[in-house]
């Protein structure tokens, strides 16, 4: 309680000061695909011992409190012999989550020396803006903070104000997916000459779209974007669709191929139907085609995130198919993923259900065949024929390396 209440007088009355946890703590992490460890990693990565259980653990260190977790491990990872031990380090608190916000809260507010950033709450789309926006600093925040933290940074921020220790740097700091007006005007207050970018990846909720009317209203300065086309036009904010950097996945290409295509991708969240549904009819069609085609295809949901590779090695293992596919995740409305642009870099052809892709300029149907739209019968005449590299005046729109640049297509 006092390192937490010590924190907080940092960040409200020494803002530009560095904020870290004690040196001597001794933190202990159990669960590799925890969300607060991949966080924590950003400021005490070399104070962190990993665990595999509790066993070498003694009640006395419990007891005498002196350890911590970076959180409460899930339960998976918990076995009869050590619940005791669980209940115990619950009950005394023994995690540095809440110090850990704080500290999180304070580098996005105060992110020095840093001119570019970019703030993401998920680890999957961190580690793909890491490679495809390679001039700008990754910070991985929480995906949600308690309306008092928010306060208290807001009151850092007046305080900033007031003893004029506002950051005059110029630079643009982009806020992917946001839940919390009061971190974004914080954030303006203290850094006035800085762009600030809302970058919507995901489909718009209720509550972003109150944001963004919120936004709007208040701060004007911000400049609102969304992935989907159909969202950017009914709340009136700008389109940018998924990009990437040529230079990262020229360095993903492969010689050689091993199959025809290959999907791995989260389930559907709209519906029980099972996501890779679509390509039923794809896959009964192109057996008839060609036979012993089967070890060519290859298609994968992922129940959980301790399952998914790294972007850059799922990048790999995809520029060694043939052809992408990509499919609905929750509505038609929704913006195409990361993997179109992808696609279009490594000029490989494109299996979807995404109607909307007829609305983009990349959008052929010798490249692009589109489930539901297209006739089956010319499904073999798509895979058969080649198709040439597309001109860098359509790619423009799909490189990240460009966005918010002077050369930026949007």
């Amino acid at each position: 309680m006092l390192l937490k209440l010590t924190l907080i007088l940092k960040l409200i009355f020494t803002p530009f000061s560095k904020l870290a946890l004690p040196k001597n703590f001794k933190i202990l992490a159990i669960d590799n695909e925890d969300e607060k460890l991949k966080i924590s990693q950003q400021y005490i990565r070399n104070q962190i011992e990993y665990i595999h259980s509790l066993q070498k653990i003694s009640w006395n260190d419990i007891f005498w409190r002196k350890i911590r977790f970076v959180s409460i491990p899930r339960s998976k990872n918990r076995n009869n012999l050590d619940k005791f031990k669980w209940i115990a380090i619950r009950y005394l608190n023994l995690t540095i989550s809440e110090e850990l916000k704080i500290i999180n809260l304070h580098h996005i507010l105060y992110n020095e020396p840093h001119k570019f950033n970019i703030v993401t709450a998920s680890n999957h789309a961190y580690n793909i803006y890491r490679e495809n926006l390679q001039k700008f600093n990754p910070i991985h925040s929480f995906d949600h903070l308690s309306t008092i933290y928010c306060i208290i940074g807001f009151t850092s921020a007046l305080f900033a104000c007031f003893t004029k220790q506002q950051n005059k740097e110029t630079g643009i700091t982009v806020f992917t997916n946001p839940k919390s007006y009061i971190t974004l005007k914080a954030y303006s207050k203290i850094n006035p000459k800085k762009n600030i970018v809302i970058r919507f990846h995901d489909v718009l909720k209720t509550n972003d779209k109150q944001l963004i009317k919120k936004v709007k209203s208040n701060l004007p300065r911000i400049i609102i974007e969304s992935y989907s086309i159909v969202d950017a036009y009914q709340n009136n904010i700008k389109y940018r669709p998924n990009g990437i950097s040529p230079k990262f996945i020229k360095q993903c290409e492969s010689p050689y191929r091993c199959f025809l295509y290959k999907f791995d991708g989260a389930k559907s969240e709209s519906t029980n139907t099972p996501r890779t549904e679509p390509l039923d009819l794809i896959n009964k069609e192109i057996h008839a085609i060609y036979n012993y085609i089967h070890p060519w295809l290859r298609s994968t949901i992922k129940d959980s995130l301790d399952s998914y590779l790294s972007y850059k090695e799922y990048c790999k293992i995809s520029a060694t198919a043939e052809i992408v596919i990509d499919l609905i995740r929750v509505t038609p409305s929704e913006g195409f993923s990361f993997r179109i642009p992808e696609a279009l870099f490594l000029n490989r052809k494109i299996i979807t259900n995404r109607i909307i892709l007829l609305k983009e300029p990349f959008y052929d149907s010798d490249r692009i065949f589109i489930i539901g739209h297209d006739s089956l019968s010319r499904l073999k005449e798509f895979l058969e024929k080649d198709i040439s590299p597309l001109p860098s005046k359509i790619l423009r729109y799909y490189n990240s390396d460009l966005w918010w640049t002077k050369f930026d297509p949007y």
